[in-house]
């Protein structure tokens, strides 16, 4: 190495060193912006892995910087939080393997230690997955280090694996004893006068433990945490331990408003100046999400304090940055889990301000709108945003302006299949890789075209959607009824048409009690228990009484009572678990055979919100001529029986048709097909499957071969269905069991399910259904359902928006109340041949034709088909014992078995 060469390594060495300084020392400096400080950190680390310390020349400073670079993912404020900690995990994860061996034992510990921390905090996967995750890392940090050999990173340690005991969710009382332990065994290292900011920090989380902890008397463990927070106050200076500080005061609020010992409205006020001390420190730029917890926190004390003006002003904050919060995601990696987990975590601010919006209506009505707004602004988010931006296109004339015409076409293009790609990879396991490649793409065609449309944005913000506008969704015949369920009560709201409206611009608004919601959430674990408990028929015995019991329990009566006689459609958004029950056929007390759908002649149809519902009525989709089916797949699932007669006279009402039948209804086919893009009317007629523990894993069950360059499993997802592309379709009919059931456990009300998919694909129209459906009766409610849709569609050449309503229910009530005489003449009907030659073209064997006949045949025909069949005397006699007892007038399909199960989503 010649001179110059020396003089130039120690020069750049010492530039280096500079930067490393530098990093660290802006990722821990407490003046001035927090997240320029923060960014400014990672960007210096990310230099000199990039142009100093490689991997293979310094391993041992490139893995000290992954360790930094880490911990500065870990506290950064701006972009995704969920990406942030990922990217963090993978600093960390890197950096192990380098620091394995006696040598670097110590900084093995501290990384893990390190990772332990971030899975505490991690938004994706399972929470205590995550959380057993980093005490398997404190463990292993701990094998290192001990309390004689290095006490600071002993006390660390355990002070973080006291932590993530604490917020393990598993039912056992002796995580918060172990926690508890955590902390005091931490707290013989930590004092107040060596190590005050660890002390105050372990201090902190020993209260909050005795705030949850179940053993030992409540009130007793409660006023323990009091003294804690207090105590460590009192010798804890604000201005020089600023985030701690804020933190416990946080805390101790909460530990007021839930205190019972002493008066009520002292606590309260305690609480609430607690609250507002930790806001001298917490700012909505630096710390945005304390900020919010905190805001949200004056505002569960206002309430308590029935101060609710107060209350109201504070969690309107709190949502404002939520709101903000979500945006950050929805620029950055757009993963739906993250999304869904972030609403979750806020949703109880939107149940709070509801319930003070109701309170505050009973002196000013005009809350009774702010409620439903905010009620609706809660729900189907993610569906809702996808929607909104799946149009959002550049501006075509800044492109004439500039003379790149041809450029607007290749770029709106790109940005459809970007958007399809992406919103189908973001719900798939295993595809990280591929959207990190995704959203590489979306940034260099958004550089391009901000080249020429500089406003243009990939995403836009989601406003509000106002009361005026959900009141024009509503015409002058039809009633809107909008259930939103909290913690403590039912609530209905009931929008009638402008003119209807007793007072104008503000919906009817009826709540219910605790007792209601108790009730309603014991029938709904019933049903649930019963529907996959393996005694099928059991279920089935039940609905009526299970229907019965919720008419009375979502007061239906009263609700009706308020809808004016001149309504005959009904809109239904459910919410929750709602989701999952057929409410049209919900019974009429004073007339037990009649149900919702006998009262609206109009039809009864669902959105899963308002606001989709807007988005659904903005599609204008004319024709309704060409049908895309899919007939019975050939998969491992038993062939549907009656999928042949369903597709065939379907296919029948269209003037241009084409289906995929048996083997050739394969994935591949479907992806590739040409004809599905072009398509009016889908018609999926197969198995479905709704996945409980995994929603974004339901499908479409499919013909599993491939072709020989491209194989697939047979399974449509959700996830995959989001690829689709469907503009020009008017209705997609899911003719398969379970293809209307969502997400129950969603806190956020997040739409998850089959229907949500074929929304974003393009349709305004779904139907689905809500359980596993019987295949006759199935094919029966198909037929007519079309039937009476092509009879409307002659008749005015386009379906009006209520018109897939209008046919289902129909088609329901007439399915319901068919004789075993109709459906003879039906099946000739549509067959063109007699009932006797269709049974024989079907090739069923006896046990099949015994049921289709049990149920359908005449006397005179059972007599002679009997005397035909080849079988023993005592199985002709078995037969005509079983058969010959049901008469020719019974109404074999009567039962909410086999004619509700299927619901008219959207349009």
């Amino acid at each position: 190495m010649s001179l110059l060469e020396h003089i130039l390594q120690k020069v750049l060495e010492k530039i280096a060193s500079v930067i490393a300084v530098f990093s660290q020392l802006f990722l821990y400096f407490p003046c001035g912006r927090k997240a320029s400080n923060i960014e400014i950190a990672i960007a210096g680390y990310k230099l000199l892995q990039e142009k100093f310390y490689t991997r293979e020349a310094f391993p041992q400073d490139w893995a000290w910087i992954q360790n930094e670079l880490g911990c500065a993912y870990n506290c950064r404020i701006r972009g995704e939080t969920a990406e942030n900690l990922e990217l963090a995990i993978e600093a960390f994860k890197s950096a192990l393997p380098i620091y394995i061996g006696g040598r670097f034992s110590n900084e093995w510990a501290k990384t893990q230690t390190n990772l332990g921390i971030t899975y505490c905090y991690r938004l994706r996967g399972d929470k205590n997955n995550n959380l057993e995750a980093a005490i398997k890392s404190f463990e292993l940090a701990l094998q290192v280090y001990s309390c004689e050999g290095f006490p600071e990173n002993w006390a660390w340690t355990q002070n973080q694996i006291g932590y993530a005991y604490m917020q393990l969710e598993k039912e056992d009382v002796n995580n918060i004893e172990k926690a508890i332990q955590a902390f005091e065994l931490a707290l013989q290292v930590y004092t107040v006068d060596k190590f005050t900011s660890d002390w105050a920090i372990t201090q902190n989380n020993l209260a909050n433990a005795y705030l949850k902890r179940q053993q030992g008397n409540k009130e007793d463990n409660l006023e323990q945490a009091i003294h804690i927070f207090n105590s460590v106050l009192k010798k804890l200076i604000n201005k020089q331990y600023p985030s701690q500080w804020a933190k416990i005061k946080n805390n101790l609020g909460m530990a007021y408003i839930k205190r019972k010992n002493g008066y009520k409205k002292d606590n309260l006020k305690l609480a609430v100046q607690a609250f507002e001390s930790a806001l001298q420190i917490y700012n909505s730029d630096d710390f945005p999400h304390e900020w919010a917890t905190t805001q949200g926190n004056i505002g569960y004390a206002y309430q308590n304090a029935e101060n609710y003006t107060k209350a109201h002003t504070a969690f309107a904050a709190a949502i404002n940055i939520a709101e903000s919060l979500r945006a950050e995601i929805i620029s950055g990696s757009g993963i739906e889990v993250d999304k869904q987990k972030l609403a979750e975590e806020w949703n109880p601010y939107y149940q709070n301000i509801i319930e003070v919006c109701l309170e505050l209506a009973q002196d000013q009505p005009q809350y009774f709108a702010d409620a439903m707004e905010y009620a609706e602004l809660s729900k189907s988010r993610n569906l809702v945003e996808l929607l909104t931006t799946k149009n959002l296109y550049p501006k075509e004339d800044f492109y004439d302006r500039q003379g790149k015409q041809e450029y607007y076409e290749r770029h709106c293009k790109e940005l459809d299949e970007l958007r399809r790609k992406n919103s189908s990879k973001q719900r798939q396991k295993e595809s990280q890789e591929e959207l990190k490649s995704l959203r590489k793409k979306r940034d260099e065609l958004l550089k391009e075209i901000n080249y020429i449309d500089k406003t243009f944005k990939f995403t836009q913000k989601v406003n509000k959607i106002s009361f005026s506008e959900m009141q024009a969704l509503v015409k002058e015949d039809t009633v809107l009824i909008e259930w939103y369920i909290t913690n403590s009560k039912i609530i209905t709201f009931i929008v009638k048409h402008n003119k209807e409206s007793e007072i104008k611009n503000i919906p009817l608004v009826l709540t219910f009690s605790s007792e209601d919601l108790d009730s309603l959430i014991s029938l709904c674990k019933q049903y649930l228990q019963a529907y996959y408990a393996t005694d099928k028929e059991k279920w089935q015995s039940k609905l009526n009484s299970q229907f019965r019991e919720l008419a009375k329990i979502l007061h239906i009566e009263e609700i009706l009572s308020h809808i004016p006689e001149t309504c005959n459609r009904l809109i239904l958004v459910p919410h929750r678990f709602l989701h999952l029950l057929p409410l049209h056929a919900l019974p009429l007390s004073e007339e037990q055979n009649k149900c919702l759908l006998d009262e609206f002649e109009g039809g009864v149809r669902y959105a899963p919100s308002c606001q989709l519902l807007q988005l659904s009525q903005r599609l204008q989709r004319t024709e309704f001529s060409n049908l895309f089916a899919v007939q019975n797949p050939k998969n491992v699932l038993a062939s549907l029986k009656y999928a042949k007669l369903e597709v065939d006279v379907i296919r029948s009402f269209f003037s241009s048709n084409y289906v995929l039948q048996e083997t050739d209804a394969s994935e591949v086919t479907l992806k590739v097909s040409e004809n599905l893009p072009s398509s009016h009317c889908c018609h999926f007629c197969c198995h479905g499957e709704f996945d409980l523990k995994s929603p974004l894993e339901s499908a479409l069950l499919l013909a599993e071969h491939g072709s020989e360059t491209q194989k697939e499993d047979g399974r449509l997802t959700l996830a995959e269905i989001f690829g689709l592309t469907l503009d020009k379709c008017r209705l997609v009919t899911l003719s398969g069991c379970e293809t209307g059931m969502v997400d129950p456990d969603s806190i956020s009300d997040e739409y998850i399910g089959l229907p949500s998919s074929f929304l974003f694909a393009g349709s305004p129209s779904i139907v689905a259904s809500l359980w596993k459906v019987n295949d006759i009766s199935t094919a029966l409610l198909m037929i007519k359902f079309y039937e009476n849709l092509i009879e409307h569609w002659n008749k005015s050449s386009e379906l009006e928006e209520s018109a897939v309503a209008i046919a289902l229910n129909k088609a329901q009530i007439w399915l319901r109340d068919l004789t075993r005489t109709q459906f003879k003449q039906s099946i000739e009907q549509w067959t063109k041949q007699p009932l006797e030659q269709w049974i024989e073209s079907l090739s069923l064997n006896y046990i099949d034709q015994f049921n289709l006949r049990s149920f359908f045949s005449t006397r005179t025909e059972l007599e002679q088909w009997i005397e035909n069949l080849s079988i023993r005397r005592t199985d002709k006699f078995y037969l005509e014992r079983s058969l010959l007892q049901h008469q020719d007038e019974e109404q074999p399909f009567c039962q909410p078995y086999h004619w509700a199960a299927f619901c008219a989503i959207g349009q």
